[in-house]
């Protein structure tokens, strides 16, 4: 009959110290991961995580993947996570638990800088940002100066959106030199408007006729009651001149600034119409430029 064989108890000690090790240097942790990602510093041409803690007030890039989280575009994530030691030395994340997840897209934009040799061509004029996430220009954005600008060496500062169709690739809205002063180019050109857009009490009012038309809204207006209706399917808003209160799809919604009627002509909040009728409205004040999002297509409005 053979004996069984003897454990090495200096072996067993050590292993055992340094599994108890691993659970003592183990910290399990609270983090918030952004929308979107951002090139990777250096020159391997990837994407990586955005990433704050609780307070979201200081966002900084991880140099490293979340074992077992899968990512989507779009979502905000709070997640808990456990920090181990890994055999070389350093430390790997790991998914504890997904405390929340947020869908962004309706209203988020972000700006990251880009290279040439982080942006891949791909079919129908649309690109990848480093092979992983595709974008395409809003319409009427200027191609040829993009492809222009990165083929010139320039790194560039590139401010994007989500689509309304969420299958649709990301919307490029402009860019610049990084470091650069004065406003994002290549948004999609100019919302016409025979008049400037004009500020009450912190919001822009623009002619009423200009920013109903450019999103392809249908309006009308009855002078004798000073209301206004529009409709862009399926949304349909109705105000009146000088009422701080509206109504969006038939909910009464509170105004910061009422429509009025100055110089002959009727003026309505930008922010307010835009998004009522499903546009996004994104605000430079550096530049006073206002950029107006409606699904492929961006415009701008220069406030003076």
């Amino acid at each position: 009959m053979h004996s069984a064989p003897r454990l090495n108890h200096a072996v067993v000690a050590a292993l055992l110290a340094g599994v108890l090790a691993v659970g003592a240097h183990a910290q399990e942790k609270t983090i918030v991961v952004a929308p979107h990602k951002v090139p990777v510093t250096g020159v391997f041409p990837g994407l990586c995580f955005l990433v704050a803690d609780e307070s979201e007030t200081q966002w900084k890039p991880l140099d490293r993947g979340i074992e077992g989280f899968v990512f989507r575009w779009g979502f905000r994530y709070k997640l808990s996570v456990v920090e181990e030691p890994t055999s070389n030395g350093s430390t790997k994340l790991r998914l504890v638990k997904v405390l929340n997840e947020r869908d962004a897209r309706p209203s988020y934009a972000f700006e990251i800088p880009l290279t040439a040799a982080r942006v891949v061509p791909a079919p129908n004029g649309t690109f990848y940002i480093c092979g992983e996430k595709q974008f395409a220009l809003a319409e009427g954005g200027d191609a040829q100066g993009f492809a222009k600008a990165l083929g010139a060496g320039a790194r560039l500062n590139c401010r994007f959106t989500f689509a309304q169709d969420n299958a649709q690739p990301l919307v490029l809205l402009g860019w610049k030199p990084v470091g650069a002063a004065g406003p994002t180019v290549g948004a999609g050109g100019e919302i016409p408007s025979d008049a400037p857009p004009i500020l009450r009490n912190g919001s822009t009012l623009v002619p009423l006729r200009a920013i109903f038309e450019w999103l392809g809204a249908e309006v009308d207006y009855d002078a004798a009651s000073h209301a206004i209706s529009a409709t862009k399917d399926p949304h349909s808003v109705r105000l009146r001149i000088g009422s701080t209160t509206a109504l969006v799809d038939g909910a009464s919604v509170s105004l910061e600034a009422p429509p009025m009627e100055t110089g002959g002509r009727t003026y309505v909040p930008l922010r307010f119409v835009s998004e009522a009728l499903g546009a996004k409205v994104e605000w430079d004040a550096d530049a006073r430029l206002v950029t107006v999002i409606d699904g492929q297509r961006a415009g701008t409005l220069r406030v003076p």
